[in-house]
């Protein structure tokens, strides 16, 4: 894997692992897990795919609601929502 690509990735994944460790709402469950007499572990496993593009690709200049090949689903807001992501209305 080249270099850059390596520490994008890398950033990626401590991102996916501060918004689990800071949302409020695991925390929670974790503590109330706690008080009732269980110890936690947490093992997430994620795999990331990446493919280079072509250079006929545009990249794209953002990702909103008005790009019409582009919608977000109740089940896209919710995993944003946990992750503490507020997409642009």
């Amino acid at each position: 894997m080249n270099p850059d690509l390596k520490m994008l990735v890398q950033e990626f994944e401590r991102a996916i692992n501060e918004s689990v460790c800071e949302s409020d709402r695991i925390a929670s469950i974790v503590t109330d897990m706690k008080r009732a007499g269980y110890d936690i572990t947490l093992v997430l496993e994620a795999t990331i795919g990446v493919s280079a593009r072509t250079d006929s690709e545009p990249v794209p200049s953002h990702v909103g609601a008005s790009d019409s090949d582009f919608e977000l689903t109740d089940q896209d807001y919710k995993f944003l929502r946990a992750l503490k992501i507020a997409p642009d209305a």
